[in-house]
């Protein structure tokens, strides 16, 4: 599920962008001459944000309800309980881990995240997230032309 999450978490954008293009760009000049948050401009034009809308297509489907649960609340992710991470905010985390390298989806669309370090300094449980970082960046090196 976790892949798959991650995979799927923006669709929402992809679906705004594609199916509602004028609403887009509404929302994008919302961003840009206002300065307003990506999902607070979302909500403003057309009632809800992108997490929503990727959460209602994956319900349509029938993806798991974890994967739909982690989209649904990937902006505001349940918390860890236990020491155990739930899958929004993984993807939560690992979204806002690729942003702080400049590989977001949404350049010029939100606030700018925390850099790295300051992102592996708020991890609440123990995770690999050194590894996990060193094997992205292993992967990432041979591919970073196409971003």
């Amino acid at each position: 599920g976790a892949f798959v999450a991650g995979l799927l978490h923006d669709l929402g954008l992809l679906l705004m962008a594609t199916g509602l293009p004028r609403e887009f760009e509404r929302i994008r000049q919302c961003c840009l001459r206002e300065g307003t948050s990506l999902v607070e401009a979302e909500r403003r034009v057309i009632g809800l944000d992108h997490a929503q809308l990727t959460a209602e297509a994956l319900a349509q489907w029938n993806l798991p309800a974890p994967v739909q649960r982690a989209a649904r609340y990937q902006l505001t992710p349940e918390a860890v309980e236990n020491g155990v991470w739930p899958l929004s905010r993984v993807v939560h985390f690992a979204s806002r881990l690729v942003e702080s390298d400049g590989l977001e989806v949404q350049v010029g669309l939100g606030e700018r995240d925390a850099d790295r370090a300051t992102l592996l300094g708020q991890v609440e449980a123990p995770l690999p997230w050194l590894t996990l970082q060193e094997e992205f960046e292993r992967e990432l090196e041979p591919i970073r032309a196409f971003f």
